[in-house]
């Protein structure tokens, strides 16, 4: 829950085998300072975090366009609204100054229900950059169809579906790195649902030292037949899931 809108939040430490992540949000001093957003990007953007940014119907980026979001920088989404990217994005947090992404109920002091808003979307050859960055409260946090992204340092919690939804299509191998990255169930409510990474079609992914806990299934590696990922799963710690830690499969 966000606390004491007009101040920095500071996440507490988590020591995950020799690395320290830290999520530390700064949040903007008043409403006033928020700013609504929705529709396309055409151009280049950026986001920083002098304003709260606030997604009120599903934003688009455009093919043409590169958007930029800098530390200490805040979304929030309303009610089943989204980022979908065809572009580039590059949300690149800090150690110590991370990007959230989460429902605007939240800013009220309410906890939202898990899929509040849709999540981050990269489709068909779009890319980014993700680095430092906390997801709470989507449908899917972030998901990728065939799209070569970059996943660093980041923190998916309480979502409907899926933490990291990774889906490299049906015609080509499609690169993700993700690594040192977190996915779990925080709310006691939901603990025991969703599944914190899911691998499907002809993804190529390396999973590093990634922390998966408190879901229904840890990671889940899916094919629907002959367009199987490819996948490396090293020095990770899936631990405290319901049904599985790491299920692979095929669907058909």
């Amino acid at each position: 829950m966000l606390i004491g809108w007009g101040r920095k939040l500071a996440f507490r430490r988590r020591a995950f085998f020799t690395i320290l992540l830290i999520f530390l949000l700064a949040v903007p001093v008043s409403f006033s300072a928020m700013i609504e957003v929705d529709g396309f990007i055409h151009n280049d953007t950026t986001w920083t975090d002098v304003d709260t940014v606030y997604v009120t119907n599903t934003v688009i980026v455009d093919s043409t366009a590169q958007l930029t979001i800098q530390p200490g920088t805040v979304i929030l989404f309303g009610d089943g609204a989204g980022l979908w990217v065809w572009g580039q994005l590059y949300a690149e947090g800090e150690e110590t100054d991370s990007i959230m992404f989460t429902s605007v109920i939240e800013a009220y002091g309410g906890t939202p229900s898990a899929g509040s808003w849709t999540g981050l979307q990269f489709y068909l050859n779009s890319s980014g950059v993700l680095r430092y960055c906390h997801f709470r409260y989507a449908i899917n946090c972030v998901q990728t169809f065939a799209a070569p992204v970059e996943i660093y340092d980041c923190l998916t919690e309480n979502f409907s579906d899926r933490g990291f939804y990774i889906d490299g299509g049906t015609d080509k191998q499609t690169p993700t790195i993700l690594e040192r990255c977190v996915a779990r169930q925080d709310d006691v409510d939901l603990i025991g649902s969703g599944t914190g990474i899911y691998v499907y079609e002809y993804s190529d992914i390396i999973i590093s030292g990634c922390h998966v806990y408190n879901c229904q299934v840890g990671t889940d590696i899916n094919s629907s037949g002959p367009t199987a990922p490819r996948f490396h799963v090293v020095d990770c710690d899936i631990r405290d899931n319901l049904l599985y830690g790491i299920y692979v499969h095929t669907c058909g």
